[in-house]
């Protein structure tokens, strides 16, 4: 930041400056918000050192004033037509708070007229100049332009970063549509909606979509139930509700009278919550795709055929039939338990990752992707083979050896007495496949779904035995803080048996 005079007003604008490196002689200091703006958004990457002591006649010294911080050019409420920049800028940073005195993060905006939180120009100057956020204004920008990065989730969840930046565009893009009433799409009547987090109570009767919707992709959500806002698009030939956690469709699914295509793989549908005199209903339908739906089987696909080809020929129904026993692949270590399988085997440690884990690992391990429009990426056992070979021909695996790290006695004393205190055999057994007498889980507050009948289960177990769970955290943190604070649950177990791999 530096301050920079403007004319013979007496008075001076506070700018950002970019200055180049002290070894690079060829380059000249980037002055003000559009130069460094224009600089920026013409390269791919770009590194920047922060200069801290230039901050602190700015603020930085007094209370860490947000405003003086790293710049952040936000997008303001007026048209993106109207932009000069329309570049998202996001700053991802440790140091962002819900405190409009305390943050890393300068939120700097266009000069313009703002009234009740809402532009009121009506003309754009060529080169505006900008301003800084303060307060309550900044703290409105939080989850678009500025994201607190936690320690220790980013270093647990691979794709974190990635989930965040799409989420701060959605939630934009949606504020910004709606701010300026426009519709979710163009007028193309196609909308992709894939991969964002929705849940059914982000549509609601406010939200804008296009009146001449024909084609909707809503898979890989968090949807329990289709919006039945979208039954009242009778034109929709195209609707994709993949990979969401959906137990069936609606009776209202018999609106939608010119689908074509309906693809609802990978949820949790059962039979007896398809509406079948709805779906015969659909004289259109020429594909009903229910694959990788773990209750739908081959008695499933015989009902839905005897219920809705008879009146519609053409229709091709799909479902995941397993082979019969006599065809299927004899790998008996497949079928076993986590307790009971060959530890030292590859196969044995890589069982307990779900399909498409195994097909991440696949991409980023060795570079091998499986065409999801078809079905190798879902074959499990093609899957496994593939990944098996990618292993062999990458050569043997190295073997490491860990040696454990002792816990105080006085601990293991504490730990010991409050296990032979419990009431073992009132307690409900659980994870049968175990080889132990007794076993429990008990979930760590704040690992469930708020306020769901399972987490209050749960919650219950857990202050039952809460000395217990107290003292196995506070051996934990002796031990590995770091996993202390990121652990989800606790096996308890009483005379536990075969060593089994847990992943």
């Amino acid at each position: 930041w530096t301050y920079l005079d403007k004319g013979n007003s007496g008075k001076k604008e506070l700018i950002y400056e970019l200055h180049p490196a002290a070894n690079d002689s060829n380059k000249n200091t980037i002055s003000g918000d559009e130069q460094v703006l224009n600089y920026l958004q013409s390269k791919s990457i770009v590194g920047i050192q922060d200069r801290h002591p230039a901050w602190k006649p700015f603020g930085r010294d007094q209370n860490d004033a947000p405003w003086a911080g790293q710049p952040v050019w936000a997008r303001t409420n007026i048209t993106k037509s109207q932009h000069l920049h329309n570049h998202h800028h996001i700053l991802l940073h440790n140091n962002i708070h819900n405190d409009p005195n305390d943050g890393a993060g300068g939120i700097r905006i266009p000069n313009i007229d703002i009234s009740d939180g809402n532009c009121t120009t009506t003309t754009m100057p060529k080169t505006p100049s900008y301003v800084s956020l303060h307060g309550n204004e900044a703290l409105g920008m939080h989850g678009k332009h500025l994201i607190r990065v936690p320690t220790i989730r980013p270093l647990l969840e691979d794709d974190w970063f990635v989930r965040q930046i799409e989420e701060a565009r959605w939630r934009l893009f949606v504020e910004e549509d709606e701010r300026n009433q426009k519709s979710l799409n163009t007028s193309s009547g196609t909308l992709v909606l894939s991969n964002r987090n929705l849940s059914e109570d982000d549509f609601h009767q406010d939200t804008k979509l296009p009146l001449n919707l024909h084609s909707l992709d809503l898979s890989r959500n968090r949807l329990k139930c289709i919006p039945g806002q979208l039954f009242s698009f009778s034109g929709l030939t195209f609707l994709d509700v993949s990979r969401n956690s959906l137990k069936g469709f609606p009776p209202e699914i018999s609106q939608l009278t010119q689908l074509v295509q309906l693809i609802a793989l990978s949820n949790h549908f059962r039979l007896r919550q398809l509406p079948l005199e709805a779906l015969a209903s659909l004289k259109h339908l020429r594909m009903l795709d229910l694959r990788y739906n773990s209750k739908l089987k081959q008695s499933a696909l015989t009902t839905l055929k005897d219920a809705l080809q008879p009146n519609n020929p053409h229709l091709e129904i799909r479902c995941t039939v397993p082979l019969p026993t006599t065809l299927q692949h004899q790998d008996s270590n497949t079928k076993l338990s986590a307790c009971d399988r060959d530890a030292t085997l590859l196969q044995s440690q890589l069982e307990p990752l779900s399909t498409p884990q195994l097909c991440k690992r696949l991409e980023r391990s060795f570079g091998v992707f499986l065409n999801k429009e078809t079905e190798e990426a879902y074959d499990r056992e093609l899957v496994m083979k593939t990944l098996l070979q990618c292993y062999a021909e990458h050569g043997p695996r190295q073997v490491r050896y860990e040696k454990g790290i002792p816990v105080t006695h006085d601990r293991l004393s504490a730990l010991q007495l409050e296990l032979e205190a419990i009431p073992w055999p009132t307690t409900t057994r659980e994870r049968p496949k175990i080889q132990a007498e007794y076993y429990m889980i008990l979930q760590k507050p704040g690992s469930g779904t708020p306020d769901s009948a399972r987490t209050r289960k749960e919650t219950a177990k857990l202050m039952k035995f809460k000395r217990l769970f107290d003292l196995a955290v506070e051996t934990m943190g002796e031990v590995d803080s770091a996993f202390a604070d990121c652990f989800t649950a606790l096996a308890v177990t009483k005379n536990f048996g075969k060593s089994h791999i847990m992943v």
